[in-house]
């Protein structure tokens, strides 16, 4: 199932904050920015990114995890006390073991029906996406995730779906997969039935297919393979590649900065 804007705005269901978790991976290192803290603190426009985040999704959820290093820890710990954040905890990703261990880590420590996980760099997502992505898992019970896609020239990530839409391989540029000119890519924000993808998460990796999850080259346990064999994924279709954006770099900080500039000057 693929649904536009339009769709969303025809469902009459209300947003529950009290069922969701919002699940934040963030034991990454900001190693290619230069930065000697956790990535997720890096500054955009003289704010955290963890900053920029909690904003898009204030109000939208009961309890916040983020997943940290255990060097993390410490300072992420730190930002969160002198914060207005109230129900909050973190777990700990003793090893760099890939983001599907890290969500897996997550779910394991939620407690609601649903949970909407974000990398931790993914600022330039509109509040207007994760409202959408949040109705749509509430409006339809079975489906097992909403994910926002988008489609672009040279993708990095490319989602291979069969004749009628499901989706049955993730290719990546990074394990050295041979990608399409043009591709279908995730917008790095997964809006889960927190049971469903946590047991679906336990069998693969107890399971030989857990092979296919883990990365040639890079060796980690990826998130996005379970994709395949996960049931009804409703996907949303995103037209801003914006929202897209990632921060892995300095000149990916200037291009988020500038975006997020744009669109504040538009909003004013």
């Amino acid at each position: 199932m693929t649904l536009e804007h339009e769709d969303i705005d025809k469902l009459s269901v209300g947003i529950e904050p009290e069922n969701w978790t919002l699940l934040i991976p963030a034991a990454g290192k900001g190693t290619r920015l230069g930065y000697h803290l956790p990535k997720i603190l890096y500054p955009i426009l003289d704010r955290p990114m963890l900053d920029w985040l909690l904003d898009i999704f204030r109000g939208l959820y009961e309890k916040l995890i983020i997943i940290v290093s255990p060097e993390g820890s410490v300072p992420i710990e730190e930002y969160l006390k002198n914060h207005s954040e109230r129900n909050w905890a973190l777990v700990e990703q003793p090893m760099p073991m890939g983001m599907g261990d890290a969500v897996l880590r997550g779910l394991e420590a939620s407690v609601t029906p649903y949970t909407v996980c974000v990398w931790g760099d993914q600022i330039a997502l509109k509040r207007q996406t994760v409202l959408a992505g949040m109705k749509v898992l509430q409006a339809y019970e079975h489906v097992s995730m909403t994910l926002p896609t988008h489609c672009s020239c040279n993708p990095y990530i490319h989602l291979q779906r069969d004749k009628n839409g499901n989706i049955v391989e993730v290719l990546q540029a990074r394990e050295g997969d041979a990608m399409p000119s043009t591709g279908e890519s995730d917008c790095g924000v997964f809006f889960m039935r927190s049971s469903v993808v946590l047991d679906c998460l336990k069998h693969l990796i107890n399971e030989d297919v857990s092979v296919k999850l883990r990365g040639r080259q890079s060796r980690e346990f990826n998130f996005l393979p379970i994709l395949p064999y996960l049931s009804d994924v409703a996907s949303l279709r995103i037209t801003k590649e914006e929202e897209t954006l990632g921060v892995n770099t300095r000149d990916d900080a200037r291009r988020v900065s500038f975006f997020l500039t744009v669109d504040s000057s538009l909003i004013c």
